[in-house]
C-alpha cells in the first residue's frame, strides 16, 4: 500500500516537472553548415540547430571572421568581426515567394562573438538559405547554401513525461481505490 502511493505521488511529482519544463532553444553550436567559407572580405562559419532543423524550430548561428592565412594546411580564421550587419534570409524551393528573414545578433548569443538568431519557417521542405554580412566599414558579402527542414516530430520527451506521469497516476488512484473497497467490511 506504501508503494503504491510513492507511486503515486512520484507519478504527479513527474507529470508536474514534465509540464513545468520546456525544451530550451539551442544558442551557439550545432551542426556545422559552412566552415571558414569566404564571404566577400570575411570568412564565414554557420551552425545549425537543431538537427535536422524543423520549422517551429530554426536557430542558427554564425561567425564573421577576418580571413587567415590562406596558405596554411589548415584553414583557421582570423580575428573576429564585431559590429556587422548580418542578415539571415530562407527562401523557400517548394514556393519561391516564401521568404523568411531575421537580423542575426550577439544578444541572445552564448558567445558574443557570434551573431545568432531564430526563425519560425511555416512548412518544412528545401529552403535556401542566404546570409549577408555588411561590415562597420562598408565591406559586404553574402552566401547561399541549401538547409532541408524535416518536418517537426511532434515527439517531444516533455509530453512523454507527462502523459507517462498521469496514466500512472490514474492507474495507480483506480487500483488504491478498489484496494480500499476490498479492504473495507461491508
Amino acid at each position: 500500500m506504501i508503494f503504491y502511493r510513492n507511486l503515486l505521488r512520484f507519478s504527479l511529482v513527474l507529470a508536474l516537472v514534465g509540464i513545468t519544463i520546456r525544451p530550451v532553444a539551442g544558442h551557439g553550436g550545432g551542426t556545422p553548415q559552412l566552415t571558414n567559407v569566404a564571404v566577400g572580405p570575411y570568412w564565414l562559419s554557420t551552425w545549425i540547430q537543431p538537427d535536422p532543423p524543423r520549422p517551429d524550430n530554426f536557430h542558427l548561428t554564425i561567425a564573421v571572421a577576418e580571413p587567415g592565412d590562406p596558405t596554411a594546411e589548415i584553414k583557421e580564421a582570423g580575428p573576429p568581426v564585431l559590429g556587422a550587419l548580418v542578415t539571415v534570409e530562407l527562401r523557400s524551393y517548394d514556393t519561391p515567394v516564401q521568404v523568411v528573414s531575421a537580423v542575426a545578433s550577439h544578444d541572445q548569443a552564448a558567445n558574443k562573438l557570434f551573431y545568432e538568431a531564430d526563425l519560425t519557417l511555416p512548412y518544412p521542405g528545401l529552403w535556401k538559405a542566404t546570409i549577408t554580412v555588411v561590415g562597420a566599414d562598408g565591406r559586404s558579402g553574402s552566401v547561399d547554401f541549401e538547409v532541408l527542414v524535416d518536418i517537426a516530430s511532434g515527439v517531444d520527451m516533455t509530453w512523454w513525461l507527462v502523459g507517462g506521469g498521469v496514466v500512472v497516476a490514474f492507474v495507480a488512484v483506480i487500483w488504491l481505490r478498489r484496494r480500499m473497497r476490498v479492504a473495507q467490511p461491508g
